[in-house]
């Protein structure tokens, strides 16, 4: 076939039941991971590890890097354009990567019993979670699970989430023979409206195959894609004379649709009454799709450069002649303790929102400070603590704000700004400012031009927060995705 497939296989791995945290799960993965990572076929291949809860990911994570660092792996990981990366089900939203290995963690307990509690996903929305995880492979998701499908018991539960788990657990399992439908549900008519339709568009230069797929799953249309002939860029999925046979020929074509868009398809619904009735305007909609799907849009320069000035300002970096004179004994005098916190005030109130370890820096360069003066050190932080109002704690990092923040702010000449230290909203304003003029990025394509707007230095560390900061955003509806990856604002 011209489409790229998600590849699913799974792993059984007994052990860990009654516990958050299924270790032998974990460590078959990490071994899974770290020959990822030396093989060099494989490691061109970026990979993502999702996990059910918190306890399975931190698991994972902390025994994954060690391992990483014993076999000195960190570069082939993590200084590349997309490191990897380890989240758990509730995380991971709009996340991406080539290979995505994902952790069940749960598992029946000694005396061989499956709870059916299986965490978020019992939630209410919880098939949402977990849709959007399994989701987020481009080539290849591999499953580690201490249970199979056949082990959940619907009869127990009425939850939405659990019956997904058990669908997709069986997908796994058998991979495309779940795509098949049954011979005694279908009755084959050579050709049928697919080959119709296919002609109807061959007639006006659409180039299309009919009848594409494996086993009775068929797409009744598959369009090639005009700027790629080695893909296709769209199914069109008809109520044929075929599946007019089928039981519940609705609910068949709605799961057909939905197993397509999970493949990567895009999708068209018609419907063969329509295409007897009005054949030319039927096709003249399907023409009219793809030239959606091709047309690519671009945005003025004047209308990117509109919307990049609504959303970015000046960088107002504070600055004062150093103290030559100054140094620790002057800090540590309680005489100048009131002179010292104006200056931090006019500081945070320049360069607001300022992270504690910038204000910091800025503090020792001013006084003459070293960083081995741990007293003075001290007692500067002790000083900008006493500003409790105006300090801001985010994903355990700590910002001292006395505005909004609704722009963002890059680099200038003087200060080079470190990414890893920028506050959330600042990186969310450089994000939504990325997606407005980029249009239809994917979220690895928004981190880069995010650091292009800051014009700064693209490091882990940086690339790690920026990730946060849209995880933060995603789950404040301030950015969405598309089922598609795309993300808008």
């Amino acid at each position: 076939a011209r489409y790229e497939s998600q590849h699913h296989s799974e792993r059984r791995v007994r052990g860990g039941g009654g516990s958050k945290c299924n270790r032998k799960e974990g460590d078959a993965l990490i071994q899974d991971v770290i020959a990822r990572l030396k093989d060099p076929a494989e490691r061109g291949q970026s990979i993502g590890v999702v996990t059910f809860n918190t306890a399975q990911q931190n698991y994972i994570e902390n025994e994954l890097n060690k391992l990483i660092h014993r076999y000195n792996l960190d570069a082939v990981a993590y200084e590349c354009e997309e490191p990897l990366f380890v989240k758990n089900l509730e995380s991971v939203q709009g996340d991406e990567r080539d290979v995505i290995l994902f952790s069940v963690g749960y598992a029946p307990d000694t005396n061989g019993k499956l709870s059916l509690n299986f965490g978020p996903i019992n939630q209410a929305g919880g098939y949402k979670r977990l849709n959007v995880a399994v989701t987020r492979a481009r080539n290849e998701m591999k499953v580690f699970s201490g249970i199979t499908g056949n082990m959940i018991d619907l009869n127990r539960t009425d939850s939405k989430g659990v019956a997904g788990l058990k669908a997709f657990l069986e997908y796994a399992e058998r991979g495309r023979e779940m795509l098949a439908i049954a011979n005694t549900d279908i009755t084959s008519v050579d050709g049928g409206i697919g080959e119709l339709v296919a002609a109807e568009l061959r007639d006006k230069g659409i180039m299309c195959d009919y009848n594409v797929g494996v086993s009775d799953f068929k797409i009744d249309v598959a369009v090639v894609d005009p700027r790629n002939k080695d893909k296709y860029i769209l199914a069109v999925i008809c109520d044929s004379e075929s599946s007019c046979k089928l039981k519940g020929v609705k609910d068949r074509v709605a799961m057909q649709t939905k197993i397509l868009k999970k493949l990567g398809w895009n999708t068209y619904q018609m419907w063969t009454v329509n295409f007897f009735n009005n054949t030319r305007r039927e096709i003249a909609k399907i023409r009219d799709y793809i030239t959606t799907l091709t047309e690519k849009k671009v945005l003025s320069k004047k209308t990117v450069r509109e919307i990049t000035s609504r959303y970015r300002a000046p960088y107002k970096s504070y600055y004062s002649k150093p103290m030559a004179k100054a140094g620790a004994e002057y800090v540590l005098n309680f005489a100048n303790e009131e002179k010292i916190k104006n200056r931090i005030r006019d500081i945070i109130e320049t360069e607001s929102p300022i992270e504690s370890s910038v204000l910091i820096d800025k503090l020792l360069l001013l006084y003459n400070v070293p960083k081995t003066a741990k007293r003075a050190v001290a007692t500067l932080s002790q000083y900008a603590e006493e500003f409790a109002s105006l300090r801001e704690e985010v994903e355990g990092k700590v910002f001292f704000v006395d505005k909004p923040v609704e722009t963002f702010r890059p680099s200038d000449t003087r200060t080079l700004r470190d990414l890893a230290k920028v506050h959330p909203d600042e990186v969310i304003a450089a994000a939504r400012c990325a997606v407005e003029t980029g249009l239809n990025l994917r979220r690895a394509d928004v981190v880069k031009e995010i650091f292009n707007l800051f014009g700064a230095k693209k490091t882990k560390a940086a690339s790690d927060w920026i990730e946060k900061c849209l995880d933060i955003a995603f789950r404040e509806n301030r950015l969405m995705l598309t089922v598609d990856d795309m993300v808008t604002s």
